[in-house]
């Protein structure tokens, strides 16, 4: 693959996608400015880890990957944020230029566990209701495969 990906498996439905910066269960300080720390798909949707950033530094890296799964058909896209610890201004760009790239494409972006920092910030910018966030993978799954 061109995302930088170095192997993948199938397990049942579920396409595990590994990402070479991801070192086993914890990340090191180094792999903390990764835009992805791991990709995987669940029928329709494809569902990718984010690391705990998403600053200036990484959204190059951000745009392009989602991007490029959008032109390969991955059109329903879950971002798993149970990671994300800073998300500055130039990543919640990157975030709602993403989302309404991917929407005029036909396709959906949802937010899984985003902390609550990016809850508030999403808030007061106005999009808690238009970028759609699920605490539950069981109700994320059918509602961005629709």
């Amino acid at each position: 693959m061109e995302t930088g990906v170095s192997g993948a498996y199938l397990v049942g439905e579920i396409e595990f996608v590994a990402i070479p910066a991801y070192s086993g269960g914890r990340l090191t300080e180094s792999d903390q400015m990764v835009a992805f720390v791991s990709q995987r798909t669940v029928g329709p949707v494809t569902i990718l880890e984010l690391g705990e950033q998403l600053k200036a530094e990484n959204v190059s890296e951000f745009r392009d990957t989602l991007q490029h799964l959008v032109e390969q058909g991955h059109r329903h896209l879950l971002l798993d944020c149970s990671r994300i610890r800073i998300v500055d201004s130039q990543g919640i760009g990157s975030l709602v230029g993403n989302w309404i790239s991917i929407k005029k494409r036909g396709g959906k972006l949802g937010l899984l566990n985003p902390p609550v920092r990016l809850q508030d910030v999403l808030r007061i910018i106005g999009l808690q209701r238009v970028i759609e966030s699920f605490d539950d993978i069981g109700k994320a799954l059918p509602s961005l495969a629709e």
